[in-house]
């Protein structure tokens, strides 16, 4: 038995040493593979209890996947709750990272997957994120927080590499203080890239849709290579920006909506001198955006920007420069002012070009902007008056170049079908009344402009072609719709400054910084240069004035203007000017000359001729003034206009050929020529030729700088006393030699009195013609023929030399006849003297000249008690 016991031992002890690694190999399987059984249970009730501990419910965990040789790791049906709105849930969490590159310092997962998982991530201060219910607090890297840590010891680095990345069906919820999204990813995937094999290219996939707005971007990349590589195709559909509106906030600025769209070609790479290139080529589009900029609203409806970019950033810091090849569509553009009340809309704007931008690191950037641009539609208008204060079908600008704000080029630059300054006049209706504008026209192209330092203007010609213009003088005599756009654009000093009085309360502190602000704006004041600005085609120009009754209007068509040389940097510059237009059917005007218009003289020298004015529109200056109308006169006149010293001092020579006037207002007919010598008539007719033209010299002055000069007045007022100095030239001419004896009153306040002819002087005691009054007499009648609206009134007049040639009488004849007293007989036969000497004198003029009796009206005779009065018939006109 004992023999047998030891038999035994032995025999195990030799099994033991020859068999001892195998036992000991398949103790360590059998211990491995009861660890590998238990391990994923262990896990699945540690990560449990983890987040039971932690506060988390309706934990649940299906199954959990871990092998230890492979490295793969693997929870399914995962989920809890510690918010209840926003519960964790997790269909499959799998990575699978490969253990032997471990002993090579090499990360290598080999497969990494999330599917079908729901993510909830809040900020709810800067310093803490909660990732579904876990608070996460950051780490404070501000400069006062950041602890002194010892170097790192250098070793061998780990290197990390990734076979296939894989995310699908993903809902990720953010939401911090400003903002709260949703981001589904439908499907997130990477592959091949690992930092010990840099020739190695990665492919990437990514679809997501934020918001419900999809955005995908795949492609290839390089990122461990010695020359990084990156490239792809981003598409972005819908992306609307109200979700995340408060973080463009600014203090100034806040977009409000927009709906973003992308579909680009990307790609990057760090070139030779270390620094990334990025490149998109494709179209980003834009549509239904607002914002706010310093209150001011701005929106669009759509905005296409399509061609290509390429920006160089510096080690990532930032660009180094930006160059882009441009088309850019813009739609329905709408700019409403907060401050001012107008609105900028246009239709559309569409650039094609190219945009260069360098850094110069703390100098301003160095800014490159060619091209064509059109925008189409314009209108500008001030909501508040309804005040339209430009219109323009289509601005377009061909070859420009803007440089660094400090130097803008414009080969050529046109405006089609452009109005400024109007009312539309549509009641709604289908009958539409004529739109009415201060200046419109069909074309406006402008050569080769520079506008230097955003202020200096130099250019090759304007010209404007089919030009309408219109001054229109409202019921208050100011210009229409001047005022408007003053006020529409005026800043608040603007309008202080304008307000009456004001200089003259002003403090003398504040006048003189008000004349140092006056100095500073005259230093600053723009420059403009050009060679030539002219106008073609068929241009007209309308002056309306309400301030009159009636209305007033003339026409200016075919009106022609041309400028040459205009600068207004040299005061001494002469602009030539020329002037060619036809007034209303039959005028026409001829003015050529030169100006030095920016001289604070404003020297002018200006001549030409006018032919064939329509008179009969002028009616509306002369009815108010003299009580007629103007039924038909044509005016033509040379013309030499001077200004010196801002004074006009002028004269005009007139031909009016068959002028009438008709009266309207009696009253204020006869109120008129009380003022005058004669009649307007009477003097139209004295002056009128055989071919009924009236010639008159007319001069023309005033002050510019008088509030109260205006032209028109000044001309009317000067032509009435030449026109009545003309005409009693002409009697005095007509009466020789009698005609000097024609007595005029004395000017009085700027008027004249009634005329006097020579008077006939008749013998003491006599009624009798003599052959020299006769003749005198004969002249006057002649003239009165040749003049029918002329009326002479014959005033008889007795003097003292008449008493002694009366028959005397003795006292008792008198008495016994009843008469009267001597002294109150030889009165009244005196007066009866001085009136037969009227009739005398009316007698030869109807009876013997044929002078229709109307004309020649008698007056109450009169009595001179003056022995040294002549016995006379005065005549007066």
């Amino acid at each position: 038995m004992f023999k047998k016991t030891n038999t035994t031992s032995a025999y195990s002890k030799q099994f033991w040493r020859q068999h001892k690694i195998l036992v000991i190999t398949t103790g360590m399987l059998v211990f491995i593979t009861a660890v590998l059984a238990i391990l994923p249970l262990v896990l699945k009730r540690t990560i449990t209890n983890y987040l039971i501990e932690y506060g988390a419910t309706n934990v649940s965990i299906h199954d959990v996947d871990f092998n230890l040789f492979t490295g793969a790791l693997t929870i399914r049906e995962a989920g809890y709750a510690l918010v209840e709105e926003n519960p964790f849930h997790c269909n499959e969490m799998s990575v699978n990272i490969e253990v032997l590159p471990l002993f090579s310092n090499r990360i290598f997962i080999h497969n990494f997957i999330l599917d079908n998982c729901r993510v909830s991530i809040q900020k709810p201060d800067p310093g803490t994120i909660i990732l579904n219910g876990f608070r996460i607090p950051l780490a404070d890297e501000s400069p006062d927080t950041v602890s002194e840590t010892q170097p790192a010891t250098p070793g061998k680095l780990w290197l990390a590499g990734l076979h296939r990345m894989q995310l699908s069906d993903v809902a990720i919820t953010y939401k911090d203080s400003r903002l709260t999204t949703d981001i589904k990813i439908d499907n997130i995937s990477l592959s091949n890239i690992a930092q010990w094999e840099p020739d190695l290219t990665g492919d990437y996939s990514i679809a997501i849709k934020v918001n419900n707005a999809p955005v995908s971007l795949t492609g290839a990349m390089r990122p461990f290579h010695a020359t990084k590589s990156f490239n792809g195709e981003l598409k972005i559909s819908e992306f609307d920006f109200k979700h995340f509106a408060a973080l463009f906030e600014q203090p100034d600025v806040a977009v409000t909506e927009g709906l973003l769209s992308t579909g680009l070609k990307l790609s990057s790479a760090l070139n030779n001198e270390n620094n990334y290139e990025v490149s998109a080529e494709g179209y980003i589009e834009n549509r239904a955006f607002a914002a706010i900029l310093n209150g001011d609203h701005l929106s669009q409806e759509k905005l296409m920007w399509n061609g290509k970019l390429r920006i160089l950033l510096n080690k990532l810091d930032f660009y180094k420069s930006i160059y882009a090849e441009n088309h850019l569509e813009l739609s329905n553009l709408q700019f409403k002012a907060a401050k001012k009340p107008f609105t900028v809309k246009v239709a559309s704007v569409i650039h094609q070009g190219q945009l260069t931008v360098e850094d110069q690191n703390e100098q301003q950037p160095n800014t490159h902007l060619a091209g064509s641009v059109i925008v189409n539609d314009l209108a500008i208008t001030n909501d508040k008056s309804g005040l339209i204060i430009a219109l323009a079908k289509a601005v377009e600008a061909k070859g420009f170049e803007l440089s660094n704000n400090t130097k803008y080029l414009f080969p050529a630059l046109v405006v089609r079908d452009a109005r400024f300054a109007g009312k539309s006049k549509d009641t709604g209706s289908e009958k539409k009344t004529p739109e009415e504008y201060l200046l419109s026209f069909k074309d406006l192209s402008v050569l080769d402009t520079q506008i230097i330092d955003q202020r200096d203007i130099i250019l090759t010609a304007i010209n404007m072609a089919d030009v309408k213009g219109q001054l229109i003088k409202d019921k208050q005599g100011q210009l229409k719709y001047i005022d408007e756009i003053r006020q529409t654009f005026a800043t608040p000093e603007d309008l202080a400054t304008a307000e009456p009085g004001l200089e003259q309360s002003q403090p003398e502190s504040t006048q003189s910084e008000s004349t140092q602000t006056a100095t500073t704006r005259e230093q600053n004041q723009a420059r403009f240069k050009a060679d030539v600005v002219e106008t073609t085609g068929k241009n007209t120009l309308v002056f309306k004035d309400y301030s009159v009754e009636p209305f007033f209007q003339i026409n200016l068509h075919s009106l022609l203007l041309k400028l040459v040389s205009i600068d207004n940097t040299s005061p001494e510059n002469k602009t030539k000017i020329s002037l060619i237009t036809d007034i209303d059917e039959s005028g026409k005007l001829r003015l050529e000359g030169e100006s030095q218009l920016f001289s604070p003289q404003l020297t002018t020298k200006l001549s030409g001729k006018l032919t064939n004015l329509e008179l009969h529109p002028f009616t509306s200056y002369t009815l108010p003034v003299t009580g007629r109308k103007i039924r038909h006169g044509l005016l033509s006149s040379d013309i030499t206009l001077a200004i010196n010293d801002r004074k006009l001092d002028n004269q005009l020579d007139m031909i009016i050929k068959n002028f009438t006037l008709i009266k309207d207002d009696s009253q204020l007919a006869k109120q008129f020529d009380d003022t005058m010598p004669l009649p307007m008539e009477m003097a139209i007719d004295f002056m009128e030729d055989k071919q009924g033209r009236i010639k008159l010299s007319v001069p023309v002055q005033g002050d510019l700088d008088n509030p109260e000069f205006r032209l028109m007045p000044a001309i009317l007022t000067a032509m009435r006393k030449t026109l009545q100095f003309a005409a009693l030239s002409y009697m005095k001419y007509t009466l020789q030699p009698w005609g000097s004896m024609i007595a005029i009153g004395e000017l009085l306040h700027g008027q004249m009195t009634k005329i006097t002819f020579e008077p006939i002087e008749f013998t003491p005691g006599e009624t009798i013609l003599t052959a020299n009054q006769k003749q005198y007499l004969d002249k006057l009648s002649s003239l009165m023929q040749k003049t029918p609206r002329l009326e002479l009134t014959v005033c008889g007049v007795a003097t003292a030399q008449d008493i002694k040639p009366l028959p005397a009488k003795p006292e008792s004849q008198r008495q016994a006849s009843g008469q009267l007293p001597r002294e109150a007989a030889d009165q009244n036969a005196l007066l009866t003297l001085a009136e037969q000497r009227a009739d005398t004198v009316k007698d030869y003029l109807v009876k013997e000249k044929l002078i229709a009796p109307e004309r020649i009206h008698n007056c109450t005779p009169a009595f001179k008690d003056d022995i040294n009065a002549q016995p006379v018939v005065d005549l007066v006109l």
